[in-house]
């Protein structure tokens, strides 16, 4: 019913959205240990960002999400409004 992901407002309120449902549940699932294509990227094979994008795909399939094409920029116009960046005072 209620999910505690507040893209804009009060992020400490996520607690309580969490609290409001019928019955709050949380899963634990441990998952395997990473395999040795993350340790490629110490010898300077692999990009950093093709080792956290392999960790993040691994991440989303223990999860049950499927990839989109959509970017960082794209979901914060579309959960925020704004692109994402820190307004400077």
């Amino acid at each position: 019913m209620f999910h505690g992901t507040t893209a804009t407002g009060l992020k400490c309120l996520d607690p309580v959205f969490f609290l409001l449902n019928p019955s709050p549940i949380y899963t634990v699932q441990l998952l395997e240990k990473v395999s040795s294509k993350v340790s490629m990227c110490l010898d300077g094979s692999t990009s950093r960002f093709d080792v956290a994008n392999y960790v993040q795909r691994e991440l989303a399939e223990a999860l049950g999400f499927e990839c989109t094409r959509l970017t960082r920029r794209d979901k914060y116009l579309i959960l925020a409004g704004n692109e994402g960046k820190a307004c400077k005072s």
